[in-house]
């Protein structure tokens, strides 16, 4: 009893909450209840739109259907000024969808640029939480998860930025920015389809740009059991598990092909299924050189994914005229941003986004 009474003593002069979902920091998460970092965040679990009216921003929700039948959403985040600059388009990583771009507050970039004047697009891509329906199957059958990363930078992103063109009637102004999956994306529909692509992309702002990953720790260290998982996947049939389409249209499309040779290249089938798809037992590269348009490509040198020589691979190999590297932020400040700082930093505004509007101001 006098443990007990010990123990809950403390508690007593501090007010429970059991709302509480966001925490100052990741320790007190396991107390959440009543630690004093944490509080109640509207935002969390919550959609696109309705962050988006919370902070006072109209949201209009376009569904566009691809050529193959996916149903994708498509947000677009009004500016509050009635002479819009450019249009201006977010395109997510793996694993997520475009909350990011508005989930912190008014630090969040898609709302940073609606109050620039910028015409701001949010995009999904098939599979993720707003564009999980098809015409024909649902997320239960596995016709819907047939699919990866080529798939959706020949349809998905070709069908958004389309559909942005003809309703906005600016094709050709769309400013493109990506993060993580989303510059992989980029960087594919741009050199694969790179007639099409100039008539609608006009510069690449890329953020923490993810192409090239040779000997990159992490990656190696987790490549024996993502051929194992894969394996299982396989076996075990996790279709009808929501996050199949991350494990094994995503991640395992790059993972599995990690070597020290490895190439920006379409997925590896095998020899008899390339011959089939490709005509060549091998599959065909991703010719960065047809990428003419602007590129901006933002790194952090604490990001887990950065390696400088992959890195200046990737900046060689592009056929811009007007290439630019920077690193986030300045070399003085004794901060270096890594891979998820890109969407979180606490001086994200500051680091990140001052650099951006300036790329953007610039193009006016």
């Amino acid at each position: 009893m006098k443990l007990v009474l010990i123990c809950t003593l403390p508690l007593l002069s501090i007010a429970i909450n059991f709302d509480n979902n966001a925490c100052t920091s990741f320790e007190a998460y396991h107390i959440l209840d009543f630690s004093r970092k944490c509080y109640h965040n509207p935002d969390v679990l919550s959609d696109v739109p309705s962050m988006a009216e919370r902070h006072n921003y109209k949201t209009e929700i376009y569904p566009v259907t691809t050529s193959d039948g996916y149903i994708l959403t498509l947000f677009r985040i009004q500016s509050k000024e009635v002479d819009t600059k450019k249009i201006v388009f977010l395109q997510h990583g793996i694993t997520i969808n475009s909350a990011p771009w508005v989930d912190i507050g008014n630090r969040s970039l898609a709302f940073n640029l609606a109050d620039l004047g910028y015409d701001v697009w949010l995009g999904n891509v098939r599979g993720s939480t707003y564009s999980n329906q098809h015409v024909r199957w649902t997320v239960l059958d596995p016709e819907f998860w047939n699919f990866n990363l080529d798939t959706i930078a020949q349809i998905d992103i070709g069908t958004q930025l389309k559909f942005i063109a003809n309703e906005t009637g600016k094709g050709g102004n769309i400013t493109f920015i990506g993060h993580s999956m989303g510059t992989t994306l980029a960087l594919m529909f741009c050199s694969e389809y790179y007639n099409e692509a100039h008539t609608l992309v006009k510069e690449l702002i890329l953020l923490a740009p993810v192409v090239y990953l040779n000997d990159i720790f992490i990656l190696e260290l987790v490549k024996p059991l993502m051929l194992q998982l894969f394996i299982i996947v396989q076996l075990l049939d996790f279709s009808k598990i929501y996050s199949y389409t991350l494990v094994t249209g995503l991640v395992v499309h790059r993972f599995t092909n990690l070597n020290n040779t490895y190439k920006f290249q379409k997925y590896d089938y095998g020899s008899k299924e390339n011959n089939k798809i490709y005509d060549n037992p091998v599959p065909p590269t991703y010719d960065l050189w047809k990428v003419k348009m602007p590129v901006h490509l933002f790194y952090g040198i604490s990001d887990s994914l950065f390696k400088k020589e992959n890195l200046d691979r990737l900046f060689n190999e592009l056929g811009s005229l007007k290439k630019f590297k920077y690193k986030v932020p300045s070399e003085n400040n004794g901060y270096d941003f890594n891979h998820i700082d890109f969407l979180y930093a606490a001086y994200i505004k500051e680091f990140l986004y001052k650099k951006i509007f300036e790329i953007l101001g610039n193009d006016e």
